[in-house]
């Protein structure tokens, strides 16, 4: 056995999977109180007004200039024609998408789609030239992508949850598909 398989067998096993759990909530915990800060009106300007995210978006818009922007053209074109005039969207569905994605971590609920949408979320604040924890979360969501879901929500509600929802909508897993028997290649001819 190569020590690479012996390594990966280590990352799922229980014990990888109790060290993923503690990344997995710390990074839930994160986007869940940054959330809740928007939601609660800690951070205002949020939720119920545009202000603060027309102040971000503003921000990112003048790190635009200089010989090395912060903020890349392309980006700062998306800004002002697809994010500016979807402020009141953003204002509602940024602070509900944190607190929702930290809460699905924490839990162990949809965890893929949780990192991936925290993830996501980490790269458009640095598109946006903010720097904060928003590398080390991306680096540690890219981690629990790699190690994969099994290991990362061991312990939290996707044991439970997913296989329903794949019974749900008839989601098979090629590794998970039974492998063919004499019952299932139909009537066999003997030679005589």
């Amino acid at each position: 056995m190569m020590w690479w398989d012996t390594f990966k067998g280590w990352l799922r096993s229980p014990i990888g999977s109790f060290i993923w759990l503690v990344v997995r909530v710390y990074i839930g915990f994160e986007w869940m109180m940054a959330g809740w800060a928007k939601l609660s009106g800690a951070e205002p300007g949020f939720f119920t007004s545009t202000k603060g995210i027309d102040g971000f978006l503003q921000h990112a818009l003048s790190m635009t200039g200089g010989e090395h922007p912060a903020v890349q053209g392309w980006y700062a074109a998306l800004i002002q024609h697809v994010f500016l005039p979807l402020d009141g969207v953003l204002s509602v569905a940024i602070p509900l998408g944190e607190f929702l994605a930290g809460l699905g971590l924490i839990l162990g609920c949809f965890t893929t789609v949780a990192l991936l949408g925290t993830l996501a979320m980490n790269f458009a604040y640095l598109l946006a030239g903010t720097l904060s924890t928003n590398p080390q979360l991306a680096i540690l969501e890219m981690i629990l992508l790699g190690v994969g879901s099994m290991a990362v929500s061991r312990y939290g509600l996707d044991r439970w949850v997913m296989p329903v929802v794949n019974e749900k909508l008839h989601v098979t897993a090629a590794w998970r598909r039974p492998k063919p028997t004499d019952a299932h290649k139909g009537p066999q001819h003997k030679v005589a």
